[in-house]
């Protein structure tokens, strides 16, 4: 975490509380929302809890993903004080901590911000799985309208929940059906299915989750033929909804609404740390935003051995391209294709990159060696 700057140790005067708050401010527009979250807490804890304060002060901690200090900043907030994304971190926390009746009151608690109360049903379902009662769980999946928020994501959960209970060829048509709805993800989508049906011991059914990726498919194809596990299940309510968020995150931001889908993904994030998809789309969603730079630290984070690393590698490739970083985005691709592994993907990100740079002869050999995988 940030050290405070000096300006935020001063005398508390209102000529030292408004330098405060416009470098606060000023590191937002840098895009520097860790340092602008740190200075607005302590301004809001030297002005006597200011709500407005507080508030700016959690926004920018939940954009940086400093969950620490956003966590305690909304603990110190009423109910009817908290923010959308507030209240979207609580759930976060009480799933997390498997106490989905705690999440509850964020959920339907009324103020002035987004009503949330469409995530119920998620949270009451993915509640049942965990008590062990299917019965229940498929009943409220069942019942959401088609037409709702949560509609789209009918079939997926479903489909994950019958995994959790191992009802592989029942899960499967729920399963075909969510991936045919998945639009942009649909390769993260086809790898936590995978993964569910490895789980439940259906080593072929999962095989066939990932056959729709192409040359994508390679590394997850055979880790599912050595029948070691992906680890993208959406198996608990703390990661089904960390995969909700990631998917209205995408919705909101085809909307062109640029500040609420970054604090989704982060929230996502937190919810379900191990889900890669979220890195991934982050750096995308602060790409849009100019902040390349950070974009790129977050891709890097990926693990090579992630599933989505070549989604992230991909994504690295052309932001380093469209900064006319070539040399940078030449190194990149080319360490991936010296694996011994390296896969039809690999060479063809090194031919872009290399024909990019206008070094056609190059990318024409990178292509070939493409085809020839």
């Amino acid at each position: 975490m940030l050290a405070a700057p000096q300006a935020a140790a001063r005398t508390d005067t209102p000529q030292s509380s408004a330098l405060t708050y416009i470098e606060a401010r000023a590191a937002a527009m840098r895009g520097e929302h860790g340092r602008s979250a740190e200075l607005l807490a302590g301004l809001a804890e030297r002005s006597a809890g200011d709500l407005t304060i507080s508030r700016k002060a959690l926004g920018e901690a939940i954009g940086a993903g400093d969950m620490a200090l956003a966590l305690r900043l909304a603990h110190r907030l009423k109910p009817n004080e908290l923010t959308t994304d507030a209240r979207l971190l609580l759930i976060a926390e009480e799933l997390r901590r498997r106490q989905p009746d705690r999440a509850m009151p964020f959920v339907t608690g009324a103020n002035d911000d987004a009503n949330l109360q469409f995530l119920e049903p998620l949270i009451r379902a993915w509640a049942a799985v965990e008590r062990r009662d299917l019965a229940s769980a498929l009943t409220v999946i069942d019942q959401i309208p088609v037409n709702s928020l949560l509609g789209p994501y009918r079939y997926e959960n479903r489909a994950f929940i019958l995994l959790k209970f191992r009802r592989t060829a029942e899960a499967e048509p729920f399963a075909r059906q969510a991936i045919a709805a998945s639009g942009g993800r649909e390769n993260r989508l086809r790898l936590a299915l995978a993964d569910g049906f490895l789980a439940a011991g259906d080593r072929a059914r999962a095989a066939a989750m990932v056959e729709g990726m192409g040359s994508d498919a390679g590394p997850a194809r055979q880790r599912i033929a050595a029948g070691k596990r992906i680890g993208l299940a959406i198996d608990d309510s703390a990661r089904a909804y960390a995969e909700l968020l990631l998917g209205l995150a995408v919705d909101l931001n085809r909307l062109n609404n640029r500040a609420l889908p970054v604090s989704m993904v982060q929230v996502a994030r937190y919810a379900d740390p191990r889900n890669s998809a979220g890195s991934v789309l982050l750096a995308l969603l602060l790409e849009s935003q100019g902040r390349t730079d950070q974009a790129l630290l977050i891709l890097g984070a990926v693990a090579a051995s992630d599933p989505l690393a070549p989604q992230a590698l991909d994504a690295s490739a052309r932001m380093l391209i469209d900064q006319k970083k070539f040399d940078e985005a030449l190194a990149l691709a080319r360490l991936s294709t010296t694996a011994r592994d390296a896969t039809v993907g690999d060479f063809s990100r090194l031919g872009d990159v290399l024909q990019s740079s206008k070094r056609y002869n190059e990318a024409a050999d990178a292509y070939g060696r493409a085809i020839g995988l």
